[in-house]
């Protein structure tokens, strides 16, 4: 497959909007071993998403990722490769930077709502010695 300019330009950076309507399975589990457990097993309708890849430098910081959050993202879940040198921070006045500790998976409108009502790009930061691999997926539904 050849790349295309763009490609080429950011590199792994790439943004790979869909638009059609599907269904996106999650399963979820925590359990304390002996003890209690939560699971869910469920389906989000949505009429498209994104996959982002995006690759953070050993060092590199405030790299922009552009996500378009708006009312009708329903689920945004966002993972590393490794943890241990990452944060990130919205792109506003006096943001403040929060360490990327775990995935962070939000799922629902209302889950999605706790980081602000719109957000156009997330900056991130490896302070690590070397590169880290970020994927993010974001699904939107125009249906309430």
């Amino acid at each position: 497959m050849v790349a295309m300019p763009w490609e080429r330009w950011f590199g792994r950076f790439q943004k790979k909007p869909r638009t059609m309507a599907v269904s996106i399975n999650y399963q979820f589990l925590a359990a304390v071993p002996g003890g209690p457990s939560v699971t869910a097993s469920e389906k989000v309708s949505t009429d498209s998403y994104e996959f982002i890849q995006v690759t953070v430098e050993a060092g590199e910081e405030n790299k922009k990722v552009m996500l378009d959050i708006t009312e009708k993202v329903v689920m945004l879940v966002m993972r590393a490769d490794k943890y241990d040198s990452l944060s990130y921070r919205k792109k506003t006045a006096n943001s403040t930077e929060v360490p990327i500790t775990a995935p962070l998976i939000l799922i629902g409108k209302g889950a999605v709502a706790l980081i602000g009502p719109s957000l156009e790009s997330l900056l991130l930061t490896n302070t690590g010695e070397t590169a880290r691999e970020i994927t993010i997926l974001i699904s939107r539904s125009t249906t309430p």
